[in-house]
């Protein structure tokens, strides 16, 4: 139950209202393909998640977020090549995110983070109804278009190097020595360098429970494969423009028209022929006065990991960068991508 405060006659009252139930409602109304998923609430914000499978290896997420004590909410939006809701923030820098990211949908839409406010029950009904089908819909194809060139790479790029980590597992020799690839340069000094980040306290707020994962030998030994490969051409200046070649044009398919009592992108910001939507969205957010801060962000209550912005250090000396940047990088890339020999299915954490 969410608890808002509205007044009545100039006098200040507080408002049950059942936003859980609000949003499944939209949701089911507005986007049934998303299957709901739980989420645990924290102690001051509600979280409603739901997923559906894109392709093969697609998974999109919208999570709606709310604030137990005041009638503000908002949602985020996530892509990932596992079944997961992502860590990576697309405004995250560096470009650690490789398969999977998140955003507001107010920050990917309007270039800035804010909330929607509320105050009663049909005044939440039209909110949800206007992220629902307007802000998460329009948000979810802006993120395809920003993130599926460069996961397409990534998938490309590092799938290879899986296949080249797997055929070298078959001709190991563990001489004790620490050496354990024959033709992989830096083996011993990434093997070393990767045990002392594992103790770092930063890290240790970086993986959150993921840090179990290193009790699997593979997955230690495939992180050292991964990163002393990728000491040779990751750069921490890379976008994910960079990542996914500036040339190539993503041909977005057409969308058919909302249909039915929905709201609709024209309802929102008017028809303005010539103006990105990015633009439309940021016109309607200034005049809605409906909008207001940003809810905090629940990177941690999300995922139990600290955000990016907290945990990842890199240093100052450009070595320290590169070695530090190609660690949390390729991390990243076995969250999507490791799965144990021993199993045929994708890995997910």
């Amino acid at each position: 139950m969410d608890i808002v405060a509205s007044k009545i006659g100039g006098i200040a009252s507080r408002t049950p209202v059942n936003l859980g139930e609000v949003v499944n409602r939209t949701m089911r109304s507005a986007l049934s393909d998303y299957e709901p998923m739980y989420l645990e609430h924290s102690p001051n914000y509600l979280m409603f998640g739901f997923w559906r499978q894109i392709g093969l290896d697609g998974h999109s997420f919208i999570v709606i977020e709310g604030d137990r004590n005041s009638g503000r909410v908002t949602a985020e939006i996530a892509t990932n090549t596992v079944k997961t809701i992502p860590y990576y923030r697309l405004s995250d820098t560096p470009v650690l995110g490789t398969f999977g990211f998140r955003a507001r949908v107010c920050d990917i839409l309007g270039g800035f983070d804010s909330s929607h406010m509320y105050s009663s029950k049909d005044e939440l009904e039209r909110v949800m109804q206007e992220i629902i089908t307007v802000y998460c819909h329009q948000g979810m194809r802006l993120m395809t278009e920003k993130v599926e060139l460069a996961v397409k790479k990534a998938k490309s790029l590092w799938g290879a190097i899986y296949e080249e980590w797997l055929l070298a597992e078959q001709t190991v020799k563990d001489d004790g020595t620490g050496k354990r690839y024959r033709d992989l340069a830096n083996e011993e000094e990434v093997r070393a360098f990767v045990a002392s980040k594992l103790e770092d306290e930063t890290v240790m707020r970086f993986m959150g429970k993921l840090r179990s994962k290193y009790k699997d030998d593979e997955f230690l030994n495939s992180h050292v494969y991964f990163m002393a490969r990728g000491l040779d051409f990751l750069d921490e200046r890379d976008t994910l423009d960079t990542l996914a070649n500036s040339q190539m044009q993503l041909q977005v398919n057409n969308r058919q028209p909302a249909s039915g009592n929905r709201i609709t992108w024209s309802d929102i910001v008017g028809r303005d022929e010539g103006v990105t939507d990015a633009e439309k969205v940021l016109k309607a957010v200034k005049r809605n006065k409906g909008m207001t801060e940003p809810l905090p962000d629940l990177t941690w209550y999300l995922t139990g990991r600290m955000p990016q912005d907290i945990s990842v250090k890199l240093g100052e000396e450009e070595r320290e960068r590169h070695w530090n940047y190609c660690f949390y990088k390729t991390f990243a890339v076995l969250e999507g991508l490791y799965r144990p020999q021993a199993t045929k299915g994708m890995f997910e954490i």
